[in-house]
């Protein structure tokens, strides 16, 4: 990581003006969304830095608290990141009639989501495959408050890695980024009882991720009866991509389901959430709009801040 710039402004696709933080993206024309710097100044600016895969921003704002930005788009803030994890974790988690053990996260390099999945007891095993150890390094540093300790937790391993070539596709990357090695190995078939794709969104180092060879090979590392889930952009800033993300896992997984999240701070005050379902054979397959388990029978740690039955049910 570059040393800490002295007001963020150097930063490729980062707008600060004024003590106005300004977020734009091809992904949704037509629109940008600001939010004010702590005391409208740059010293508010905690860290920014470029590494091989993108630029890091984390700044504290005047109302949302902490914020961190990957390549000038908002990731993580403290306001509302729970908002986000908690449905991204429980809705999956819960609406398997049983408590899954093994579980995959591509992307999660905040910690908000792997946080959220070490709260249920019957976890044994978390991998996170973030190719970015930057991201982790900030978090650790900028985010304890949603790290928590996470990625010191014995359940957990944690892959810098392409999540692609981690789990095997042969898709070639579109992508100008730098990309590790791929793993010397590929994960075996129903490895995972969950996996959850929480990976920025789907341009630079993140292009990979959403393609259909990479939903075939989340398919093939997903134990039977298992979920995936994965962020799918705002229905309400863009529709095409979330229309195709849904046709393009129907093609995949027997069960496809799309719910959507109020994220404040997100493109549109929200963020899309597609579940895809690989049904035992012979058996049907299952839903995930219902919760098939409570959050206490679950034994789940904690309280939630936004999840619950109602909110799980839409």
């Amino acid at each position: 990581m570059s040393s800490d710039d002295s007001d963020g402004t150097s930063l490729p696709n980062t707008t600060i003006s004024s003590g106005w933080f300004t977020e734009s993206s091809v992904l949704w024309p037509g629109q940008r969304f600001s939010l004010a710097l702590s005391g409208l100044s740059p010293s508010s600016i905690l860290q920014s830095c470029i590494t091989p895969y993108q630029s890091i921003l984390v700044f504290d704002s005047a109302q949302h608290g902490r914020v961190m930005c990957l390549d000038g788009v908002i990731q993580t803030c403290t306001s509302d990141v729970r908002n986000y994890s908690e449905m991204m974790v429980h809705v999956p988690f819960l609406s398997l009639p049983y408590p899954p053990r093994s579980v995959l996260i591509v992307g999660g390099g905040d910690g908000a989501v792997l946080t959220e999945v070490l709260r249920h007891p019957g976890v044994e095993k978390v991998v996170v495959v973030e190719i970015d150890p930057g991201v982790i390094e900030t978090a650790r540093r900028h985010f304890p408050a949603i790290v928590r300790g996470s990625f010191d937790d014995p359940r957990v391993s944690v892959v810098h890695s392409d999540a692609a070539d981690y789990l095997g596709t042969s898709s070639s990357s579109s992508s100008s980024s730098p990309s590790p090695s791929p793993s010397p190995s590929s994960v075996p078939p129903s490895t995972f009882d969950v996996i959850i794709n929480d990976a920025s969104d789907p341009c630079g180092p993140s292009e990979r991720l959403y393609s259909p060879a990479f939903f075939r090979d989340m398919r093939r590392a997903l134990s039977p009866g298992g979920v995936v889930c994965s962020q799918c952009e705002s229905m309400w800033v863009n529709l095409d991509f979330a229309v195709d993300m849904v046709a393009a896992l129907a093609g995949v997984f027997d069960g496809v389901e799309y719910g959507y999240i109020m994220v404040p701070t997100y493109p549109g005050g929200g963020i899309g959430m597609i579940l895809g379902r690989k049904a035992f054979e012979g058996c049907e397959v299952g839903v995930c709009k219902r919760p098939t388990r409570l959050v206490k029978e679950a034994g789940v740690v904690g309280t939630m801040k936004y999840y619950s039955g109602k909110t799980h049910r839409g």
